[in-house]
């Protein structure tokens, strides 16, 4: 596969038409990739917020064509993104956003998540962590590191299911499939500071604070 930017940097040739990469474009990054996968990794901190664009992703993969849905990414998040809306325009706007185009919408972003640092909230309200239209993502193994939102009230159950995590903006003939979320962990960020607790059989989160 080769080199790729850290940016929106095109891993695409005849036989991979695949987009991906963190934003803004830091030219001076790079990301190397084997025949079957890539590893797409932000440590800094970011903010996301009004834009004139329909979508605004930190993290992106995007499938031009079917054939480009061989290439696994692993989404790794060590830093911090903060999203946020205001204003009468509504757009999508997620942490992470795997996007099929219309030439693909019968293949998907094959897409594997590992460390995930996140602000623990509504994520089925907010539907701004992971948003899918033609994704396959493999939860198993992955890990969300929790903090504390402004709009994280102290003790209330938040939904960590599939469909909360990683919203569905397609629908037919998009692919929507999530898998291993059953070996999925949850932890609190600063476990000096936050107890969290895992109801593993209603699929939810809430933090407590430890002070």
């Amino acid at each position: 596969m080769g080199v790729l930017l850290f940016g929106i940097s095109s891993c695409s040739d005849d036989d991979d038409p695949i987009i991906i990469g963190p934003q803004p474009i830091e030219e001076e990054e790079i990301l190397i990739t084997d025949e079957s996968g890539a590893t797409l990794v932000n440590t800094k901190d970011i903010v996301l917020g009004e834009s004139e664009d329909d979508v605004v992703f930190e993290m992106t993969s995007t499938l031009l064509a079917a054939s480009g849905s061989k290439l696994q990414v692993n989404i790794v998040n060590d830093g911090t993104i903060n999203v946020s809306q205001s204003g009468p325009r509504r757009f999508f706007v997620a942490e992470a956003g795997f996007v099929a185009q219309p030439a693909a919408a019968t293949a998907a972003c094959d897409i594997k998540l590992g460390r995930w640092r996140t602000a623990l909230r509504d994520f089925s309200q907010t539907r701004d962590l992971f948003l899918g239209r033609g994704v396959k993502m493999d939860f198993s193994g992955g890990e969300l590191f929790l903090t504390r939102s402004e709009d994280c009230v102290d003790g209330t159950a938040y939904s960590v299911a599939p469909a909360a995590l990683l919203h569905n903006a397609g629908g037919d003939p998009y692919v929507y499939e999530c898998l291993g979320y059953q070996t999925m962990a949850f932890s609190a960020a600063d476990e000096d500071a936050d107890v969290l607790e895992w109801d593993q059989s209603d699929r939810t989160v809430s933090l407590y604070s430890n002070k």
